[in-house]
């Protein structure tokens, strides 16, 4: 396709110098048929001799050739003109499918941006009169945005298959989140997108969102909100109470730590996520104080708020103690070549991450 382009611009360009004349010449022709033609058009259409003032049928004739050769280099460099768009077009397309050859999620900003460039270039291609050429970059170009679209597609059962490596079901529910959240993230912005992928299946992805969200709070949440369960409390004693508050406690350090470590970059997912934990504790502590309040008055218990604070510390992706960064699923290379990545890894065993 390139050397078909590059042959027509050759021929193009040698077609315009072959029939180059010089421009002061084409100044001079162009000056004397505008000074005999602008007052006399009619008479050179309909009379059959010549005036003083009026150019003759040989003038007229003698400037045809001049003025078509005039039309002629205008034309050829109009083409010349367009194909340097086109070009310039082509070369847009090599770039764009350079990106789109990788993962999506290997570099989700820039997989996006190419595949909705791509789809610009589609737009440029399309307005051009059709030709062998032009059809042929247009199939090329149509091949390119379906194979991007089927790959932002498989990129959900690959995240599934990478998370099940995880043996922690809440970590595998988190990459789960973090990963379809960034996919439905690019794919709210992506003019391609919605051209290309099915509204049904982004629906599909919206609702995946909204349940890993649920699926996943369950999870980080299960053992601290074990230890306020009313299980075995029909007939409750201070010394049961006592040690149900010190298991929340312990659980709840244990819960900070892990949730501390996971990275969420997005900080309205961030500050959801924080908003559904703090509310789910809040209340759930809450409730159980209140139910044995005659019981736990004398007992040492955290205050609520202290409880708040620490989830506003989780999904920051340090470790209390360590600093250590855990990154959530953001530009991760294909699970097929490597399930790590140094910048998002996931909680020391993260094959998913």
């Amino acid at each position: 396709m390139e050397d078909q382009l590059k042959k027509l611009k050759d021929h193009l360009t040698e077609t315009l110098e072959k029939r180059r004349i010089k421009k002061e010449e084409l100044e001079k022709v162009g000056v004397k048929i505008d000074e005999r033609t602008s007052t006399h058009n009619a008479a050179i259409e309909c009379t059959e001799f010549s005036s003083p003032t009026s150019p003759t049928r040989k003038e007229k004739h003698s400037a045809l050739p001049a003025l078509e050769a005039l039309k002629a280099n205008r034309n050829i460099s109009k083409a010349l003109e367009q194909f340097k768009e086109i070009e310039s077009a082509l070369e847009g397309v090599k770039k764009e499918e350079e990106i789109l050859s990788k993962w999506p999620f290997q570099d989700s900003d820039a997989f996006f941006e190419a595949f909705d460039r791509l789809g610009d270039i589609q737009q440029f291609f399309y307005s051009k009169e059709s030709n062998k050429l032009i059809e042929d970059i247009r199939t090329r170009v149509n091949s390119l945005l379906r194979k991007a679209a089927d790959d932002i597609k498989s990129v959900p059962s690959i995240l599934e298959v990478v998370a099940n490596g995880n043996k922690e079901k809440s970590t595998s529910l988190w990459f789960l989140l973090t990963g379809i959240h960034r996919l439905v993230k690019s794919l709210e912005s992506s003019q391609s997108g919605k051209e290309w992928l099915e509204k049904e299946w982004i629906s599909l992805q919206s609702t995946a969102l909204t349940r890993y969200k649920r699926e996943f709070m369950s999870a980080s949440l299960d053992k601290v909100l074990t230890t306020l369960s009313r299980e075995g409390l029909e007939s409750p004693t201070k010394d049961i109470i006592a040690e149900r508050l010190v298991a929340f406690d312990t659980q709840l350090e244990e819960l900070h730590r892990a949730q501390c470590q996971l990275r969420v970059s997005d900080s309205k997912l961030r500050d959801e996520l924080q908003v559904l934990a703090s509310n789910t504790l809040v209340a759930a502590y809450t409730s159980f104080l209140k139910d044995f309040r005659a019981i736990e008055d004398n007992i040492r218990h955290t205050d609520p708020d202290e409880i708040a604070k620490k989830v506003a510390d989780f999904y920051e992706g340090e470790a209390p103690d360590q600093k250590e960064n855990i990154g959530e699923v953001q530009n991760t290379p294909c699970p097929e070549k490597s399930c790590t990545n140094s910048e998002d890894a996931g909680p020391s065993n993260p094959s998913p991450n």
